[in-house]
């Protein structure tokens, strides 16, 4: 039986590169950016910008807010419920009111 082992691939560059052909598909070429040359690539400059005014107050804010310790007696305002909410939780803390309980009687009688 013959030893069957893995084959180990190694790099023509190492020895010079004269053994492999080079495909011309992948061949890179330098390109020059001076005046009348190639394109330079295009440049993320978004930092650059200058935004519209209520997006850098609402980025400024956020900042602000983060740095900011603002004490918890004020704090508890911050995190307030909108007007569907309110009306959930009034009902489970109050339950129904007497005023129901007088509309229901004069229906029923």
């Amino acid at each position: 039986m013959k030893k069957v082992g893995k084959k180990v691939v190694t790099s023509g560059g190492a020895k010079g590169g004269s053994g492999q052909v080079k495909s011309p598909l992948f061949e890179k070429n330098a390109r020059n950016f001076r005046i009348g040359g190639d394109i330079q690539p295009k440049r993320d400059l978004t930092r650059f910008v200058k935004w519209p005014k209520y997006i850098r107050i609402q980025r400024q804010k956020r900042i602000l807010l983060q740095r900011l310790k603002v004490p918890p007696a004020l704090n508890q305002f911050s995190k307030t419920i909108d007007k569907n909410q309110g009306k959930n939780y009034g009902s489970e803390f109050y339950g129904p009111s007497p005023l129901l309980f007088l509309c229901f009687a004069n229906t029923y009688n």
